[in-house]
């Protein structure tokens, strides 16, 4: 098992800093449920420990993270693993050549969490995205759900949702459409069945997600038989590097219409009175 400990100073230069909080995990990651937020870096370091619980070795090298959002980020992601990093039997979301906004021509901060919903993704919205207030939120998420045998459904009122929580505070949603699984590659890695129809539980969310202001990632990556080759993501979930490669290429050319087509659609909805508002 492993112990994470997050400090606001560093433990290295004050040997007696108490951990603002302490994390453990049987597995080799973790997501911490509390945000942190401030223009002070925070610290961390972790330690493991053997099956009776003793500790194995010394803790790890201190290591920090700054997450600011005075920074004043244009551009924000939201989603699941898909865009958060990973693949390729998996690597971690600091292997950037991993995440396709390693390639993007533009910065853009990344508030994607591995394993979410659709569900789980609209329950965060507020926690993760308006503290930073991007103009531009880029949505991507829904394949966990639908893959799951979600109703379709739901995830479009999930989308839906979102889109008209950026519209309320100021900020240009950007949908996109869900690529193409591989259910065979998956259930081999990941032992997880796909449902029978999943395709056209994708179909339809991306017939909605066409109706808004997207970026068609379904285009990105080229399929075969209607599936993510094996070529582009071994796991047949999320494409290895060459596949994030793309999605990053894709949406570089693409960008300028599509921020373009946004700053309009926010526009015409802070200009147009809205159900309950006063004149």
């Amino acid at each position: 098992s492993y112990e994470v400990a997050i400090y606001a100073v560093n433990p290295e230069a004050e040997p007696d800093a108490v951990p603002i909080e302490t994390l453990t995990s049987d597995m080799a990651e973790i997501y911490d449920p509390q945000a942190h937020y401030g223009s002070a870096p925070f610290y961390w370091r972790v330690r493991s420990f053997d099956g009776e619980g003793n500790p194995m070795g010394q803790w790890s090298r201190v290591r920090s993270f700054r997450t600011d959002p005075a920074d004043d980020w244009q551009v924000a992601v939201l989603g699941d693993s898909i865009s958060h990093g990973g693949g390729h039997f998996s690597y971690s979301p600091a292997v950037f050549s991993f995440s396709w906004l390693h390639y993007l021509d533009f910065p853009a901060i990344n508030l994607s969490q591995s394993g979410d919903t659709s569900g789980m993704t609209v329950e965060r919205f507020d926690r993760d995205v308006l503290p930073f207030h991007p103009r531009y939120l880029i949505i991507m998420t829904g394949s966990n759900s639908l893959r799951a045998g979600e109703d379709t459904d739901a995830v479009i009122a999930d989308l839906e949702t979102m889109r008209q929580r950026c519209l309320e505070n100021g900020i240009c949603p950007i949908l996109v459409t869900l690529p193409a699984i591989n259910p065979e590659n998956i259930d081999h890695v990941f032992e997880e069945p796909t449902a029978d129809d999943w395709q056209e539980r994708f179909d339809a969310v991306n017939a909605y997600i066409r109706t808004h202001v997207y970026i068609d990632m379904a285009a990105a990556i080229p399929t075969q038989d209607g599936l993510l080759p094996t070529q582009y993501a071994l796991d047949g979930l999320h494409p290895d590097a060459n596949g994030k490669a793309l999605m990053g290429a894709y949406v570089n050319s693409v960008w300028p219409g599509v921020k373009a087509a946004a700053d309009q659609e926010l526009e015409e909805y802070e200009s147009t009175p809205q159900d309950g508002a006063e004149n």
